[in-house]
């Protein structure tokens, strides 16, 4: 790769968060890291994710996308050997976690057992964890216990009933002020930034205006700007001054779908019916919890994912999201773009297998039929994407921005942004150039040189 990408300005380079759980050992730091995800927001609460990494001295040796908040993390006392417990309380009546091993030399990740474990402790060789009871029922009184061996490979040797242990704090720290969640570039050189903070208006050097309550996404019309506060389930109308004309509120999350022509849709999982907001309404069914944010930008029609097909409002079922008949794998759907030079869109996703998540992918596919012209397999997880004829710029949970040839899938070039933080957010800002935002609050001026 002979190009490389620059960050060029920061906004927001003082910001910084903090780590939820630490752990030294063997001269190792282990490091759990909470993330805000952009793939869904139409529901209720904050869909985090969580990190693990693990550094020896300032470099970053290893790290382990989860799905839950890691309750402990602590290594074995003579050996090369992480162990943490990741789980959580669904608020109804069941607990869902593993407690797991990472193999420090060779960074492969291992199993131990399918439990809520909320509390670690080493007794010589033995570890000792104590895990929530399955289920949450009326009067439930004793959980679980289990001793484990662990001279060579983890061996559960006994278990006993224990009182419920508590359930641990698991936002001891703060996950990053003021996390991105989307940014648009204007053509004026202003930039909109959605996030934690709110949503404000950019220019060099600082904001020109701001509206307050936390925001997801942005969609720019002919008319102005139209802001989801997800969370709260409201709609706003700005102005490009910063003036909200109108506010429309619902009694649920929700998620933004739009057109390149600004046509929007106001939609959530747990809701059939989705809202026009041009007036009118669709029956979209239950859409699939997983891929509830299908993210096109700039796309043709209104686009969701349902029953693993992506079908468009105004065109009906397109394509199943699964492009190769012979894997039949469960994908999620995540962000991207549709390119109008040969029709295509260009998006990010992940395989999913009984066993978990398999891998990440960018897919470019003709439109309306589907077909894959080129796939790109990820490390890890994309969190935002967006493209145009020439490139495809893709960040990822594994802290890379990441250029591809639109046309073949090839990477140009690769940036680690550790020390900015997790991309959640990227928009194009003119040729070879983008706007990220992190889930520290920064906003990196990008360029392809």
């Amino acid at each position: 790769m002979s190009a490389r990408i620059s960050v060029d300005r920061v906004y927001g380079a003082d910001r910084s968060g903090r780590p939820t759980r630490v752990a030294v050992g063997h001269g190792f730091a282990a490091v759990v890291e909470r993330v805000g995800t952009s793939w869904w927001h139409g529901r209720q609460g904050t869909p985090w994710r969580y990190v693990l990494r693990v550094y020896r001295g300032s470099e970053e040796l290893h790290a382990v996308d989860l799905p839950w908040a890691v309750n402990a993390v602590t290594f074995h006392p003579t050996s090369p050997v992480l162990v943490f417990a990741a789980g959580q309380y669904d608020g109804g009546y069941r607990h869902h976690g593993r407690l797991s091993w990472l193999d420090l030399t060779t960074g492969d990740v291992h199993t131990v057992l399918d439990e809520n474990v909320r509390r670690l402790a080493w007794v010589d060789r033995t570890l000792v964890a104590d895990a929530a009871p399955p289920f949450e029922l009326d009067g439930a009184e004793a959980a679980t216990r289990y001793t484990i061996d662990w001279e060579g490979m983890p061996d559960v040797r006994t278990h006993v009933l224990i009182p419920i242990p508590p359930h641990p704090d698991d936002d001891p720290g703060t996950p990053g002020r003021g996390a991105i969640h989307a940014v648009r570039a204007l053509s004026d050189g202003r930039v909109l930034v959605a996030g934690a903070d709110g949503l404000a208006c950019l220019d060099q050097p600082g904001p020109l205006w701001t509206v307050e309550g936390a925001a997801h996404q942005i969609v720019v019309d002919g008319d102005g700007l139209i802001v989801n506060q997800s969370a709260d389930g409201v709609v706003l109308r700005v102005s490009l001054d910063g003036v909200v004309s109108s506010r429309r509120t619902f009694d649920h999350p929700i998620v933004l779908t739009s057109t390149m022509t600004g046509r929007v849709l106001v939609h959530s999982h747990a809701h059939p019916v989705g809202q026009l907001l041009d007036g009118g309404t669709v029956d979209l069914g239950r859409t699939d919890a997983v891929n509830g944010l299908f993210d096109i930008a700039r796309a043709p029609d209104l686009l969701v994912v349902k029953d693993r097909w992506v079908v468009g409002v105004s065109s009906g079922p397109l394509f199943p999201l699964e492009w190769d008949e012979e894997r039949d794998a469960r994908l999620s759907g995540g962000v991207g773009a549709y390119l109008p030079d040969r029709p295509s869109l260009v998006h990010t996703g992940q395989v999913h297998r009984a066993c978990g998540t398999v891998g990440g992918f960018v897919v470019r596919r003709s439109y309306p039929d589907g077909a894959a012209e080129w796939v790109t397999t990820t490390a890890t997880r994309a969190l935002a994407s967006d493209a145009d004829a020439e490139f495809t710029w893709v960040a990822t949970i594994g802290r890379d921005l990441t250029v591809l040839s639109s046309g073949t899938g090839a990477e140009i070039a690769r940036l680690p942004l550790a020390d900015h933080g997790i991309p959640l957010a990227v928009g194009l800002a003119g040729r070879g150039k983008v706007v990220v935002g992190t889930d520290l609050g920064r906003l990196l001026y990008c360029s392809l040189d």
